[in-house]
């Protein structure tokens, strides 16, 4: 699991040795450290039991499929969440990076930085962060509209106001290859270096 990111995984609800509620909590917690997407599960039972079903969907299972089951309709099952999957995986990242940057959205990268506990109890040094964020994707937008044009003329004028900035640490390395391909005439490297 830790070199291999599955497309979804199989869970037997009586596992040996451990409990199958026990295993998933350790694998949402796996995937949380490393910073993963969710892997869809599905608990597989031959048990009866519709508490344990209940139990399953309330921590976030994907399906409950009860044994013996129907090899076509649990590989159909399989097929459909996998497919669920990975439009919600699609759509939330078109709803998250901005297209013409590439960069994340203010609202994904305010909750992204929240999440990773980079805003402390100063408000201001937050705000600074996002401002840096937000004011890089506006410069990467000019900066990819000028290269698209070969306007040489404009992108030097955005490079120089650039060098005024504090420029994230982050976005340090980013800089100085657009400022060499800037510096070589060469729009395309400017281009493949803001994807």
């Amino acid at each position: 699991m830790e070199k291999n990111t599955p497309d979804l995984i199989l869970l037997d609800v009586l596992m040996p040795e451990q409990d199958v509620f026990e295993t998933y909590k350790k694998l949402r917690e796996l995937e949380k450290r490393e910073e993963r997407n969710q892997t869809p599960v599905i608990f597989l039972t031959g048990d009866e039991d519709s508490e344990t079903e209940k139990k399953g969907f309330e921590i976030g299972a994907s399906d409950f499929i009860r044994k013996p089951f129907n090899r076509e309709s649990l590989l159909w099952r399989i097929h459909n969440v996998i497919s669920k999957n990975k439009k919600i995986e699609t759509l939330t990242k078109e709803a998250t990076v901005d297209r013409l940057t590439g960069f994340l959205n203010k609202a994904a990268a305010t909750e992204k930085m929240t999440d990773k506990d980079i805003f402390d109890a100063d408000v201001d040094d937050s705000d600074k962060v996002l401002a840096d964020y937000s004011l890089m994707s506006r410069i990467y937008a000019d900066i990819k509209t000028a290269a698209g044009e070969m306007d040489c003329d404009r992108l030097e004028e955005i490079l120089a106001d650039m060098e005024s900035y504090a420029i994230p640490e982050a976005e340090a390395e980013r800089f100085l290859k657009i400022r060499k391909c800037i510096d070589n005439f060469d729009y395309e490297g400017v281009l493949s270096a803001l994807e």
